[in-house]
């Protein structure tokens, strides 16, 4: 992988577009440790009991909402960014198609937040509903 990444950086000559590209290896590092962070929390404590339940729903909507999901969101934004605008100045010809790779980001961009909040708030539902049969 590494030695991909850094192949991956030798093609582009414009300083914002290998930033971006280091910044978005860097968004996606972020993202795959979050995940492996995720998949750890969730493997530790194995006694099935409505605590542990309780405990797996909170941590799953605490991922999709609040600091982990925002810091993902801003760790992920600009390398893209400046990738396209680097590869924009590096390549006028194609800025057609890097205006539309621009639209399809923000609405990705979007649509993440709008999944994942939503996400969140059926976990919080969830335990809602756990709360309403324990009392």
């Amino acid at each position: 992988v590494a030695v991909g990444a850094i192949w991956w950086l030798t093609m582009f000559r414009d300083p914002l577009a290998v930033t971006g590209a280091l910044l978005t290896i860097a968004g996606v590092a972020f993202l795959f440790f979050q995940l492996r962070w995720q998949r750890r929390q969730e493997t530790t404590g194995v006694t099935p009991s409505i605590a542990f339940y309780r405990a797996q729903l909170e941590r799953r909507r605490d991922f999709h909402r609040g600091k982990l999901f925002w810091s993902r969101m801003v760790a992920l934004t600009p390398g893209p960014l400046l990738f396209l605008a680097g590869f924009a100045r590096e390549h006028p010809e194609v800025i057609d198609t890097l205006r539309i790779e621009l639209a399809a980001f923000i609405v990705l961009y979007i649509a993440a937040i709008v999944l994942n909040l939503g996400l969140a708030a059926r976990y919080q539902r969830r335990l809602n509903a756990l709360d309403q049969e324990n009392s």
